[in-house]
This record gives C-alpha cells, structure tokens and sequence, in this order.
C-alpha cells in the first residue's frame, strides 16, 4: 500500500501482472497398455501374481506408485 496523499491509500501492486507457470502433463497408461502389464503377470508363483494385483488395483483406484508404496 502507498500513501498518496493524507487521506488516500493506493494499492501499487495491483498492476504487476503475475507470472504462469507451465502446467505438467502427466502421461497416463492405455487401456491396452495396462491389459498388456496384467497378461505378463499371468504366470504361476507369488511375485508374478503379487506384481499383477499391484497393477490391478492401481488401475481400477487410479492410484500412483508412492501411493501403492505407502500402502503397508
């Protein structure tokens, strides 16, 4: 605020112009991509089947990886 005279107070910041910053895109996996990581999981043994059900509720929850982390 600036004083321009005794009984007036003007807001010299009003007429600064802020900067925008560029907005992140974030590339997100196709559902034929996602079909694709689940059937490599198919295979028989705990990690396969584990890792395919990470994959799973990451997509039907729409979660991300530091979410999934965070899980336990």
């Amino acid at each position: 605020m600036y004083m321009t005279n005794e009984y007036e107070v003007t807001n010299i910041t009003k007429e600064i112009k802020l900067l925008k910053e560029p907005k992140l895109l974030l590339t997100i996996f196709s559902d034929t991509e996602v079909s694709n990581l689940i059937k490599f999981y198919y295979k028989k043994g705990f990690v396969n089947q584990r890792n395919k059900l990470i994959i799973e509720v990451m997509a039907d929850a729409g979660l991300r990886a530091e979410e999934v982390r965070n899980l336990t």
